[in-house]
């Protein structure tokens, strides 16, 4: 069917046009982040922003109706302690917020 040389002259074909396909690909990468990276942070730094998803929980109820458990927001600082590892501490400071 077919010869040893044309298989090798496919192999070699496809072996360049994978290696010209990554040098692109780079180049393109190298393009973006290098030389135009500025001008991509400053017109795409105002597209992030922070929303705050409240989820609440539910109230867990018995058989008879009467509440278990309710929704009560807390806040807690989680700090790290050299001495002590991590503590966890209650602050009721700004908890509507």
């Amino acid at each position: 069917m077919y010869s040893s040389r044309y298989s090798t002259n496919i192999s070699a074909v496809f072996k360049v046009g994978l290696v010209v396909g990554v040098l692109v690909l780079i180049t393109r990468m190298l393009d973006l982040e290098i030389v135009k990276g500025d001008i991509i942070d400053h017109f795409g730094g105002d597209r992030l922003r922070s929303v705050v998803i409240q989820a609440p929980r539910g109230k867990i109820y018995a058989r008879g109706g009467e509440v278990l458990a309710d929704n009560i927001e807390s806040k807690k600082n989680v700090v790290f302690d050299p001495k002590n590892g991590y503590v966890k501490r209650k602050s009721f400071t700004n908890c509507t917020s």
